[in-house]
């Protein structure tokens, strides 16, 4: 259940008897007061019964969508004597027939589904040819096009969606640095670029993993601008691995990732990729939940629209932090290079300890323009929770997925994605909500 205490805090005691105190504003505290005892009615209720809305602010409501409200209509596998199956998905696209295209990181091989999840074709294979990938990670849909990125080359292929190669670019943009395709935009390509420049930036994000500037290229990789952004700011997670081995002293690598109790900074391309959507912490601390702010730049960097984004605070409790650092420690513990007390004990002295938890660990746009913030706190019984948002950042929704599936894509009515068979292998599937989703716009 999401606490309350904090908001009540928020809410200045006393206020509405204080002199010099206008009617309006009197009004105004009595309103926000009656709207946090139904959002404590409602989260009660959603605990223990399941609740339709969730009111978070005076203004309005959204909606509570529960897992068994999303039902299965397609699972995507390898045909009968099919010589090839799932065994790593990087990246999963939908176009708009509804054909899902899954990129499968061994082979590097796209396989395409229908809408039901038969089996269609395949795309491209492992190599440095046209048509071919090294190290593909990313696929975007755009333009009536499907745009594979490349990262092991800076290549970046396009497909007409009947599956015909069109051309290949190579996009080395004249800065000085180590570049790589992010997204693929109305004008050209959105890239990474590391440099020496941005060295103390880079450090600074995510442990050197998160490149120090976007950079805006048209289709012949000419910088058209560089876009400026906030995420270089990131807090990093730092701690040295050890193996079980008591006899061994070395370590077996350092671990460098996003701290998970910090509010980050998150980035999308709109659908139409004409826009560079950001969503990051109003404070530059970052610390715990707090005030977002969601803004709109253009590919030249100018902001285009902005506003300010609040998600009820979850309060961190010490029960949180034991599994988080379980969680954190358990990659380590199945390769057998940790020793167990004494890594936890590190890996929880590396956290950066809040109140609250971040209101958001990652962010998805949408196939219809919504915007889906993740939660990074676990859900209880069902799988990842997940905020919707309106492209004018009004909350429509709280989701919880079904337990285990991993969602990739989204709109307001289907999900798409992959959870894993006994297996361990990757099994896509496709979800649709029993009722979709109501837009803000169409509830003025």
């Amino acid at each position: 259940m999401i606490g309350m205490s904090k908001l009540d805090a928020e809410l200045p005691k006393g206020a509405d008897h204080a002199a010099g105190s206008s009617v309006a504003s009197r009004l105004d505290i009595m309103t926000r007061r009656r709207a946090l005892g139904i959002v404590r009615q409602c989260l009660t209720a959603a605990a223990l019964l399941g609740c339709t809305t969730v009111v978070v602010n005076a203004q309005g409501s959204v909606r509570v969508v529960q897992p068994q409200e999303y039902k299965r209509e397609a699972k995507a596998t390898p045909p009968d004597g099919a010589s090839w199956f799932l065994t790593a998905i990087n990246d999963l696209a939908v176009d708009s027939a509804g054909r899902m295209y899954v990129l499968e990181r061994s082979d590097q091989t796209i396989r395409v589904f229908s809408p039901s999840g038969k089996y269609l074709k395949a795309l491209g294979r492992r190599g440095d040819g046209p048509g071919e990938f090294r190290n593909a990670r990313a696929l975007v849909i755009r333009s009536g096009s499907l745009w594979v990125l490349d990262y092991g080359s800076s290549r970046v292929t396009a497909f007409g969606l009947e599956g015909t190669a069109i051309r290949t670019f190579s996009v080395n943009p004249a800065v000085r640095g180590v570049a790589s395709v992010a997204d693929v935009t109305a004008r050209g390509f959105l890239v990474y670029v590391n440099n020496q420049g941005a060295a103390e930036a880079t450090s600074q994000a995510l442990g050197g993993q998160a490149p120090a500037l976007l950079v805006s290229t048209d289709s012949r990789g000419q910088v058209l601008d560089t876009v400026a952004t906030s995420w270089e700011r990131r807090q990093t997670l730092r701690f040295s691995v050890i193996p079980a081995d008591i006899k061994t002293t070395r370590s077996a690598g350092q671990v460098n990732r996003a701290q998970p109790l910090v509010q980050q900074a998150h980035w999308v391309m709109s659908g139409d990729g004409v826009a560079l959507v950001t969503l990051g912490p109003v404070s530059s601390r970052g610390l715990g939940s707090e005030e977002l702010r969601l803004s709109y730049l253009s590919l030249t960097g100018d902001t285009l629209k902005s506003k300010r984004v609040n998600l009820p605070r979850v309060p961190l409790t010490d029960r949180d932090v034991n599994k988080l650092v379980d969680s954190l420690a358990m990659p380590f513990l199945i390769k057998g290079n940790i020793r167990v007390q004494g890594d936890r004990r590190m890996i929880r002295d590396s956290l950066v300890r809040t109140s609250y938890w971040p209101s958001t660990s990652s962010m998805l746009m949408g196939e219809d323009g919504s915007l889906w913030l993740k939660s990074p706190r676990p859900s209880g019984e069902g799988g990842d929770t997940y905020w919707v948002l309106s492209k004018d950042g009004e909350t429509e929704a709280r989701v919880t997925l079904p337990k285990g599936f991993r969602l990739v894509r989204a709109s307001r009515a289907e999900a798409w994605g992959w959870s894993t068979d006994e297996d361990g292998s990757p099994v896509v599937e496709r979800y649709r909500l029993s009722k979709p989703i109501e837009a803000a716009a169409s509830r003025r």
